[in-house]
């Protein structure tokens, strides 16, 4: 940047800190005196404390290596994606850190730790992290002295800091509450999924029902039509359901030969044949081709097609296609049309009772993906802004 704004300067990284420390070499197990962060204790630029490590250590010991609001914690060493992840430590209690671990401490009267847990969380650095880090043989390392050297920083004055790590807690206080209200919809979901599809919970006009246990296979017939090549390639996901392969980040392997590759219509069920038993099945809502490796099966007049995908969710059920499954040991597991057949299911009698249960479990489910929309939003206008507030663009406040 060619013209700095009045007072910005550069600086290197090692220019602001007062401290940059190794965390303890030593064993963990699941108790302890104290509680030590690992890499995984980080999320999203903070520090948190679930499933949680400990050691044990005397007062001298844990005395070097205690953390302290404001202390940022910096993964040094991890595969390529994950070294150079930064958190910020504003926990109240008694912690301690791995050797994997980098605590660095920094010059308040010069920089707000905020700021630079920022600085160190933005895109762009993350990038630069991924460039000093050296590559071995199945992990990547980042030297702290290294680091503290080569890593430059454009630094307003400590008020201006302090002004853009308000806004920036601000979004992340916003965020924060979306993820809340997120994971409380989820288990309420959860919940109401359970409760109606196993009968605990009735819709009221149909209170008076019959409900019967019926074989999967007296519901749903096998779909092995093949050869529609010129229909779009499809994959089956657990998250997303059924998407184009293109979707996908990972890398295509599929067979350059589509000929025998299965065809899914609107309205069958797709899943996936080896992961069943972990609930990856969907409602098809797009023609296409998929992979061999799946199954599809066609729901008759008995069974509603989207009540039938939330029965394939239920713990129940799903338990019951692990023990239908084929192979010695999980990795190996298999459910093909067949072994699906034999599975009994509780249902109600009536379809139009099915509909209603599948119609209360939509809305439910249709809320929690504005919420995820609503969630990803958030992230990316904090991250466009982020850019914005860390190189000095005009700034309102």
């Amino acid at each position: 940047m060619k013209n700095l704004p009045k007072g910005w300067k550069y600086v290197k990284l090692g220019d602001v800190l007062t401290i940059a420390q190794y965390g303890l070499s030593m064993s963990s197990s699941d108790q302890g005196q104290y509680p030590m962060f690992r890499m995984n204790n980080f999320r999203e630029g903070k520090t948190v404390a679930e499933n949680m490590v400990y050691v044990d250590l005397s007062e001298k010991e844990a005395g070097k290596f205690l953390l302290k609001p404001n202390d940022i914690l910096f993964n040094r060493t991890n595969s390529l994606e994950l070294v150079g992840k930064t958190g910020l430590f504003d926990l109240p209690g008694d912690y301690v850190f791995a050797s994997y671990l980098v605590r660095f401490r920094v010059n308040e009267e010069v920089a707000d730790p905020r700021f630079i847990n920022y600085f160190l969380n933005d895109d762009d650095t993350k990038n630069r992290l991924k460039a000093l880090a050296t590559v071995g043989v199945s992990q990547c390392n980042i030297n702290p002295t290294t680091l503290q050297k080569q890593l430059r920083l454009l630094l307003p004055p400590l008020p201006e800091q302090q002004r853009i790590a308000n806004v920036l807690d601000a979004c992340d206080k916003g965020i924060n509450g979306i993820s809340l209200l997120l994971k409380k919809k989820e288990q309420q979901f959860d919940s109401l999924l359970e409760e109606l599809i196993g009968g605990a919970k009735r819709i009221p006009r149909f209170g008076t029902g019959t409900w019967r246990e019926v074989a999967l296979g007296k519901l749903f017939s096998e779909r092995s039509e093949r050869g529609q090549i010129q229909l779009p390639l499809l994959s089956i996901t657990g998250k997303q359901g059924l998407i184009h392969r293109d979707e996908l980040e990972k890398r295509d392997t599929s067979n350059s030969d589509k000929s025998k590759y299965k065809v899914i219509r609107v309205g069958d069920i797709g899943y996936n044949t080896m992961r069943l038993w972990q609930g990856v099945a969907t409602v098809a809502d797009k023609e296409g081709i998929i992979s061999p490796a799946y199954t599809v099966v066609v729901p008759n007049k008995h069974i509603d097609m989207q009540f039938a995908g939330f029965l394939f969710k239920t713990k129940s059920v799903i338990h019951k296609f692990w023990r239908y499954s084929q192979g010695l040991v999980d990795d190996t597991l298999n459910c093909k049309y067949p072994s699906f057949a034999k599975v009994k299911v509780r249902i109600p009698d009536s379809v139009d009772e099915q509909r209603a249960i599948a119609g209360v479990l939509s809305s439910a489910e249709k809320e929690i993906k504005l919420l995820k929309k609503q969630h990803k939003l958030f992230q990316q206008q904090k991250k466009g802004l982020m850019q914005r507030l860390l190189t000095g663009q005009p700034f309102t406040h």
